[in-house]
């Protein structure tokens, strides 16, 4: 069966072709299907559960907190050399607070994770600091 090349459509309403005529589309004009709609920040369908239509989008804190950012807690150790054990890594970051824990990678890293983010913040002093015979990068952990 060969088909025409070019096919249009009648201008007739009986054509079948349904068009949408949804929420925001006048039913007099269906060519406005591709036109973007204007929110109204007072149209109860845009706030929904009192979530405020200009937000951005990020997270904030009500209440009796404050609004600081999260402090991280945890320390990347690299370019460490192959004789460094956890216990080596726990004598030298332990003097900037309490350690929760230490975990020692193959590969010559390790995550050193403090109770308290004074503590870390502190520990970066030790960047470049040699154990032995190789000078540690020290770094917050990424996602920390």
């Amino acid at each position: 069966m060969d088909l025409p090349l070019e096919m249009t459509a009648p201008a007739s309403a009986d054509t079948g072709i349904i068009h949408n005529e949804g929420y925001g589309v006048p039913p007099s004009d269906p060519m406005s299907v591709d036109q973007p709609l204007s929110p109204n920040p007072a149209d109860p369908a845009l706030n929904l559960n009192n979530h405020d239509a200009s937000s951005t989008g990020a997270p904030s804190v009500t209440g009796s907190t404050t609004n600081r950012p999260i402090e991280p807690s945890s320390l990347f150790v690299g370019r460490l050399h192959a004789e460094v054990r956890a216990s080596d890594l726990e004598v030298l970051f332990s003097k900037y607070g309490r350690i929760k824990r230490c975990e020692l990678k193959r590969g010559g890293y390790a995550f050193v994770e403090f109770d308290e983010s004074d503590a870390a913040r502190e520990a970066l002093k030790e960047d470049g600091t040699k154990m032995h015979g190789e000078a540690i990068a020290v770094m917050f952990a990424k996602g920390s």
